[in-house]
């Protein structure tokens, strides 16, 4: 496979990219650490004049760290997302975790789901 060309051999209709999603789970005696990865073949802004940067292979991700509680799922205890060369940490408003070698950036949202509060990101398109 080829991904210096993806700019060139994507579809012109950008509603047709393909992005790809990967995960991985760490397990220690007392946490889980859940990995997501998102790629995408192209990274674009529809406002290239104001020096935003667009590329190939782009690849964001999100990192949770779950305390093992006893409970079936454990307990969210901090989150870290990174885009470009960029991390921002957020916690659960009830996490112990506090500043230290890197600043806590916010408050984790969470999204009621069925009656299960999830925490949610997001990304945005291009």
């Amino acid at each position: 496979m080829d991904t210096s060309n993806n700019w060139e051999n994507q579809p012109a209709d950008v509603n047709r990219l393909k992005g790809m999603a990967y995960y991985s789970i760490a397990e220690t005696p007392t946490h889980w650490f859940i990995m997501y990865a998102f790629y995408h073949p192209r990274d674009w802004t529809d406002f290239p004049f104001f020096g935003l940067d667009e590329h190939e292979n782009d690849l964001e991700g999100e990192l949770s760290v779950v305390r093992k509680d006893g409970s079936e799922y454990g307990k969210l205890e901090a989150m870290v997302t990174v885009f470009h060369s960029d991390f921002f940490s957020f916690k659960p408003g009830d996490s112990s975790y506090a500043n230290g070698q890197e600043t806590i950036d916010g408050t984790v949202r969470f999204q009621n789901d069925d009656g299960v509060e999830r925490p949610v990101t997001f990304q945005e398109a291009k």
